[in-house]
């Protein structure tokens, strides 16, 4: 297993070895993610955040911006949550959330203690722990496309990460964790909220790597989030901070769409394309690709959405109330188009013979109570060769085999099924 050998990383690895049994597994950057293995032996992660760089005051304000936002967002269910913090002069205002007793699983404590006579000038820089995010980023679920030769990612998914990213966005224009509030330790994003006033926080660097997927089991079924909120603001008004932020949303759901990212390293003026609104709105002008206006791989309804997102002038980007419901409806209508006879059908259909790259993939992770443990779609290629399988459970209700119909993902009811990335 590879060592880090950044000097405030080796500081950390002794501490949260010796404090909490958390031993080094890996780190990217400023973040490594520390595993240990408990009694029942369930293998516990989380990652620890840091300026990797002493003497950088860029790297501790973003680290103080990051922090303060997380701790605003605490409850938030489409927002990284901060699990710890070192108790400094820094971080001594944030209290720990109300209700955090009952978030599961409360892994380390909220405060951090430092003895400089153990660790030294660990006690010296400012460090945060969050939760460990398993299915990786945005960017890492394209490049696995790609390694697959999936050549789109299915339409019911795509609508389901737009809901996940837009609620995400709602939490930061109404952050759970502010003033008199108490958040409880998961807060669905809803809209509207009675006598809450909506913030002007901005997240100002939502790119592909700044979404995350959690992890689904029997019993958790977590969905995308957006992480690192170093670069965050506050910007001038409630208004334009949404926009902003679902702006930056639009960019995202165009590249999972066209599993394309724009090179970093290029200086590119993005293209702008007059589109006629399909929602019965006046024309407008969109950065999106005209590929991707003029495509028929995906609806009408989700292009026009994403292009209102994605509006040259971000006073035309939609309010958050009209995404969130547009997001919301398109989701509790999949159950009527995503059967999964249907969707094999689909991906089978648009198989390229030459290469055998499948066009379309959707993948759901079910309900417990509904008889699913596990399950992925079986997808054959132009040879027959399965790249994926489904794996039906007994049903406990009767023993049968559970059915191969896909249900409505019922928002409405709270019985909402997460959607995970089965093939990360």
């Amino acid at each position: 297993m590879a060592q880090a050998n950044n000097p405030r990383a080796v500081l950390l690895n002794q501490y949260f070895a010796n404090e909490f049994g958390f031993y080094f597994e890996r780190q990217i950057a400023g973040n490594i993610i520390y595993r240990r293995l408990t009694q029942n032996n369930v293998v516990e992660r989380i990652v620890a955040k840091f300026p990797i760089i002493s003497g950088n005051p860029w790297l501790n304000q973003q680290m103080r911006e990051d922090a303060s936002a997380l701790f605003r967002l605490w409850g938030s269910e489409h927002n990284l949550r901060i699990l710890s913090i070192v108790r400094n002069k820094v971080y001594a205002a944030y209290r720990e959330p109300t209700n955090r007793p009952l978030s599961n699983p409360i892994i380390t404590p909220w405060w951090l203690h430092i003895d400089p006579q153990v660790y030294g000038v660990t006690a010296d820089f400012t460090f945060f722990v969050t939760e460990y995010l398993p299915r990786g980023t945005g960017l890492s679920l394209i490049g696995r496309c790609e390694e697959q030769g999936i050549a789109s990612i299915s339409e019911p998914l795509l609508w389901c990460f737009f809901l996940c990213l837009t609620r995400a966005c709602v939490g930061m224009a109404i952050p759970p964790n502010h003033g008199p509030n108490d958040p409880l330790p998961v807060e669905r994003e809803i809209l509207p909220q009675p006598g809450r006033r909506p913030g002007r926080l901005a997240h100002m660097d939502l790119h592909i790597e700044n979404i995350m997927f959690g992890d689904c089991t029997s019993l958790r079924y977590e969905p995308a989030y957006v992480i690192d909120f170093g670069r965050s603001t506050q910007l001038a008004t409630p208004k334009q901070a949404a926009q902003y932020n679902l702006s930056g949303v639009g960019n995202l759901m165009h590249q999972l769409a066209t599993l394309e990212v724009p090179d970093p390293n290029d200086v590119v003026f993005p293209p702008v394309n007059n589109i006629q609104n399909s929602l019965g709105l006046r024309n407008f002008k969109t950065q999106a690709s005209r590929e991707f206006i003029e495509s028929q791989t995906y609806s009408e309804a989700f292009r026009s959405l994403v292009c209102m997102c994605m509006a040259d002038d971000e006073t035309e980007v939609p309010g958050l109330r009209g995404v969130l419901f547009e997001c919301q409806r398109h989701v509790n209508a999949i159950g009527d188009w995503t059967i999964l006879a249907n969707e094999i059908r689909r991906a089978s259909k648009h198989c390229d013979p030459a290469t055998g790259s499948i066009h379309s993939i959707l993948l759901l992770w079910k309900n417990s109570n509904w008889g699913f443990k596990s399950r992925s779609i079986a997808l054959e290629d132009a040879n027959g060769h399965h790249g994926l399988v489904f794996r039906p459970l007994a049903n406990a209700a009767n023993g049968a085999a559970a059915t191969a119909t896909e249900q409505t993902l019922h928002e409405a009811s709270g019985l909402w099924t997460r959607v995970v990335i089965g093939f990360l």
